[in-house]
């Protein structure tokens, strides 16, 4: 009994097991049912009630979508250089969720608004050409969105979406790359402007001797798939205060021929060189201007220099002036032998009277400039140098920095030339008018006996009760007196040589317009023009 009582039980609770599973099992299977029907149902809250682009969300197709945006990139006439990068970042998308930048089945992305609202602003400040940009055919595409009013233009929403979207990929690119780099490449263009003159047309000159920063185009198109993209854009506009007060000046100028020479200015500001430092000690060359500018934290000095004639151009570099030579000797470079010393051969009066001697580069001999002929200069072993003293083309000091140029800063014996107008005259070094207040500011930390030393040695007055001591007891020494050669700069100070035909005057803020003297604004008008807002 007691067995049969068990067996009962057991068979009992075996049932129970069995229908409980199956219960459980049931639950899960409905479950499942639930949340794929909840999960159609929620694609179908997001294609239209969800959606701002309501019943034409259910236009949209992958398919044609990818078709009509290949379609948009082919027929596109590429204008801006960073066209082609931007086509490339459609193309190499692999799946529909990576394709679109400014939109998805939900919208159009609020940043599409915003990118519109700068450009709007920005361009007409850079005076760039909106149409250029096609801000037009944004404004229309984004209004058409808003409305939702494909119909009414016979275009369906993928073809309007994928227009829009890179129309807007184009614009958010080609502006800025070309803030943060310029819109024309200043080192191709001007190192293949024009020949050496005495390469009978085989090398070019390099004018341009800055060292452009790089950066490439895709790190730009990289942005557009980040959310910092909007903030990228608005800090691509290069924000020097040259750059600043040749933005206000474009707002409110009038006159269409300064307003060019403004554009091509702050196309100048755009290029990524190296840029002055703020609150630093510096000097700065403008060619145009045909002045020098020493500039202190506190105070600006400024001075007229000659500079490069046409054949003969001051290249554009920076780099540190790292020390001074006083009465230095000249060593003619052979560029100048062959163009202004060839026609004096063997006339010994000739640079007898103006102190040059000549040696063999190979052997360090000492020659008789009346017996070198034509054919030795213009071979290269002969070197003629100019002594150091009066008349020496040089001047009473020299200003050396590191260039691939052979050129420098320097005194002049002509003084006369800083009273002309037109003073581009030299053979590509850059004279100053005060070399001594130059002297000064390139040496602060000197004393007033290093000063007299400095005075003394450029056959100056001494400043000093010692210095005025020691010409006494050296009136019968030949003057000028050397007691310096060379000084060091230290810490060395950078340079600056740049050419601007609309800019700020240091010494007063103010945006002043000059002659150009080598034609380059004609040079860069060429690359850029087609970018303007006429």
């Amino acid at each position: 009994m007691f067995c049969f009582l068990c067996d009962n039980h057991y068979l009992r609770i075996c049932e129970y097991l069995v229908m409980k599973t199956l219960n459980t099992i049931s639950l899960v299977f409905l479950m499942c049912v639930m949340i794929v029907s909840c999960g159609r149902r929620g694609h179908e809250t997001t294609r239209d009630g969800m959606s701002v682009f309501r019943r034409y969300s259910f236009f949209f197709d992958t398919t044609m979508m990818r078709s009509c945006i290949m379609e948009t990139l082919d027929s596109d006439q590429s204008v801006f250089p960073s066209d082609m990068t931007v086509k490339k970042r459609y193309t190499d998308s692999r799946s529909f969720s990576d394709l679109p930048v400014w939109f998805s089945y939900m919208g159009l992305s609020p940043e599409a608004d915003s990118v519109l609202f700068f450009l709007r602003e920005a361009l007409p400040e850079n005076g760039l050409d909106t149409g250029l940009f096609r801000l037009p055919q944004i404004s229309d595409d984004i209004e058409l969105v808003r409305s939702l009013a494909y119909d009414s233009v016979g275009k369906g929403i993928n073809r309007v979406m994928a227009r829009l979207d890179y129309n807007l990929s184009r614009a958010y690119v080609a502006y800025c790359y070309g803030q943060r780099t310029g819109f024309m490449r200043p080192d191709v263009v001007f190192n293949t402007l024009e020949y050496k003159s005495d390469t009978d047309g085989k090398v070019f000159s390099r004018l341009f001797g800055y060292e452009l920063e790089k950066m490439d185009v895709r790190d730009v198109v990289r942005m557009l798939d980040t959310h910092d993209r909007v903030s990228y854009m608005r800090q691509s506009k290069p924000v020097n205060d040259a750059c600043r007060s040749l933005y206000a000046q474009l707002r409110e100028c009038e006159d269409s021929a300064k307003r060019r020479v403004l554009f091509v200015n702050i196309e100048r500001c755009r290029w990524r060189v190296r840029q002055p430092a703020a609150n630093s000690r510096h000097v700065l060359v403008n060619i145009p201007s045909l002045h020098l500018w020493t500039v202190c934290p506190d105070s600006v000095s400024q001075m007229r220099i000659c500079c490069g004639a046409k054949k003969s151009k001051t290249p554009l570099l920076s780099s540190d002036i790292r020390y001074l030579q006083v009465n230095p000797e000249w060593i003619v470079p052979q560029t100048i032998v062959k163009s202004d010393f060839l026609r004096h051969a063997g006339d010994s009066a000739y640079f007898a009277s103006r102190n040059y001697f000549m040696t063999n580069k190979l052997t360090g001999d000492t020659l008789e400039p009346g017996k070198v002929t034509v054919a030795q200069l213009e071979s290269g072993k002969i070197r003629i140098g100019q002594r150091s003293g009066d008349g020496n083309s040089l001047g009473r000091v020299a200003f050396r920095f590191s260039n691939d140029y052979g050129i420098y800063l320097h005194d002049t014996d002509n003084k006369r030339a800083f009273k002309y107008v037109h003073r581009t005259l030299s053979h590509g070094c850059v004279r100053v008018e005060r070399p001594y207040d130059l002297t000064c500011f390139l040496l602060p930390a000197a004393d007033e006996w290093m000063i007299d030393k400095i005075r003394l040695s450029m056959d100056m007055d001494p400043l000093t009760e010692k210095g005025e001591k020691y010409v006494e007891k050296h009136e019968d020494d030949e003057r000028p007196f050397r007691l310096v050669n060379y000084l060091s700069v230290s810490p060395e100070v950078p340079l600056f040589i740049f050419y601007f035909t609309a800019y700020p005057n240091p010494c007063d803020g103010k945006v002043e317009y000059w002659e150009d003297v080598y034609g380059y604004d004609d040079v860069i008008w060429k690359e850029v023009s087609y970018l303007y807002m006429r």
